[in-house]
């Protein structure tokens, strides 16, 4: 699938961190893109713009962990064309985002047909969690060592 010049974003909006998770970060964005086929990319394209001036190992590990958890939302939790919540931060030398899902399951248990995003999203990141509050929140950081 190729990826999409200018994703259309319905609402961008700038987010600061704040309290004891604030330090690294000097920045952050938040936007909403719709759960659907085209999400993926459009995540992938997001980051890769907002990611400018990172080193392209760091780029290319954050670009495989949102788009596998932005499909495992797609795939296993969104309800078809809800949308997902995705907050993008970064520092002088960190990078992270978080993908917010509201639908209606918990991340796919892996099986022969798929279900290794997670695993491979842990591998990838310097740091990850995914929890379960008001809604599915799955985190991911990038450091530029």
């Amino acid at each position: 699938m190729e990826e999409p010049d200018r994703p259309l974003l319905d609402s961008v909006e700038a987010i600061e961190k704040t309290g004891g998770d604030a330090a690294p970060y000097e920045r952050g964005l938040v936007l909403q893109i719709t759960a659907g086929d085209t999400a993926p990319a459009q995540a992938r394209t997001l980051l890769t713009n907002f990611a400018t001036g990172f080193p392209k190992q760091v780029v290319d590990r954050a670009r495989l962990a949102i788009s596998e958890l932005v499909t495992n939302a797609v795939r296993h939790g969104s309800n078809p064309e809800s949308d997902l919540e995705l907050k993008l931060w970064r520092g002088p030398e960190v990078l992270a985002f978080e993908v917010i899902d509201k639908g209606k399951s918990y991340p796919a248990e892996r099986d022969l047909g798929g279900g290794f995003g997670l695993e491979i999203v842990a591998r990838v990141a310097d740091s990850f969690r995914s929890v379960r509050a008001d809604a599915w929140h799955a985190t991911a950081e990038f450091r530029s060592h």
